[in-house]
């Protein structure tokens, strides 16, 4: 059995903004509180807000003079435009635009090997901790009987798992009762807020019929969706084209397939299966060649699986048995026509005919 899990995802993202920031100092050096015209364009490096603290410490206030202290920027395409004086409104622009293309295409292809009517599982997943619960020492001392703080956890299979039970029929087709998951791990970009662990899960339950060798779709999902953000400040984000510099806007496009197939095939004897063995152990040993060579270690190469001809006498199932080693006698050769002739005569006693002479032919 060979399930095909295929997953298909694109993500575009764009975003465009302005921020305005405000500051200044009166004449008895007092710092004029700091105004920020519009929230920060995204979520990613360094937005405005951020800066605040160091647009309001660009004064060096032992000498006087202006200093720009180091700031790091987001990390995308940003214009920023200021004016810091001593005395007098310090004021900041800072302009954002961010594009972003994201692609997955992610193959599984598990396979497994069983008896008619008898489960199989094959499992290739992690064990990961999930916290499910915890206690916290609330009491004043040490000898109030209280115990200490402590976390229940339980740990979860996140993977491939895959688990069949085949049965054949009279009609050399297959009816198969199949459980198939497969979870991954949100990444930690992915999963802001959340007090644990976050996982994807695709599980699929279902029994059906397939021919010999035959493929079958068993289930899949595909989704697309959109969205749109914009921020402004009032009035002013609603002047045409001069209103883009008092908002910002984002959107994100978002399209997702995933299918799952699977293929049986019955092996009926025993050339069946090492065709099979075979053709799975060259395909490894095959992609073992292709990356054998360690880029940083010229003079070492990787492991690499021997030909399957010196694991197994079923290597070559199809091949003709070798000849024997034995000499095979040799034929004598062949006698002309005359030799022949000879030869008959004797066994009838009489006399060869001689080769100058025509054969006569006794009429009955």
């Amino acid at each position: 059995m060979e399930a095909i899990i295929v997953e298909l995802q694109a993500t575009k993202a764009a975003e465009f903004g302005a921020n305005f920031l405000v500051d200044g100092t009166s004449s008895d050096n007092k710092t004029v509180p700091i105004g920020i015209f519009n929230r920060p364009v995204g979520g990613q490096g360094t937005g405005i807000g951020s800066l605040a603290g160091l647009f309001a410490n660009a004064m060096n206030p032992m000498g006087g003079t202006s200093r720009l202290p180091n700031i790091a920027l987001p990390n995308d395409t940003t214009i920023g435009a200021g004016r810091f004086t001593s005395g007098d409104v310090n004021f900041a622009v800072l302009l954002r635009a961010l594009r972003n293309d994201t692609k997955a295409n992610i193959l599984q292809q598990p396979s497994i090997i069983t008896l008619d009517n008898e489960e199989a599982e094959i499992k290739v997943a992690q064990e990961v901790p999930f916290i499910t619960g915890q206690f916290t020492n609330t009491g004043g001392g040490s000898n109030n009987g209280s115990v200490n703080p402590f976390q229940t956890v339980q740990r979860e299979e996140v993977g491939t798992i895959l688990k069949l039970t085949p049965q054949i029929s009279d009609s050399e087709s297959v009816i198969l009762k199949i459980e198939q998951e497969s979870s991954s791990l949100v990444p930690a970009s992915g999963s802001m807020g959340a007090v644990d662990l976050i996982t994807n899960k695709r599980t699929i339950t279902t029994k059906v019929v397939v021919e010999d060798g035959g493929v079958i779709v068993l289930g899949g999902l595909m989704s697309d969706s959109a969205n749109e953000t914009e921020s402004k400040v009032p009035i002013l984000g609603s002047i045409p084209l001069l209103g883009n510099l008092f908002k910002t806007k984002s959107g994100t496009k978002d399209k997702r397939s995933l299918m799952v197939f699977i293929r049986p095939t019955i092996l009926r004897n025993s050339q069946d299966t090492a065709i099979e063995t075979n053709a799975k152990y060259n395909r490894v040993r095959d992609e073992q060649l292709r990356q054998r060579k360690v880029p940083l270690l010229p003079r070492e190469r990787q492991p690499l699986l021997p030909p399957i001809e010196e694991l197994s006498r079923y290597a070559d199932p199809v091949a003709q048995p070798k000849a024997s080693s034995t000499p095979t006698p040799a034929t004598e050769p062949t006698q002309d026509a005359g030799q022949t002739a000879s030869a008959a005569a004797r066994r009838a006693n009489t006399p060869p005919p001689s080769p100058s002479e025509p054969l006569k032919t006794r009429a009955r």
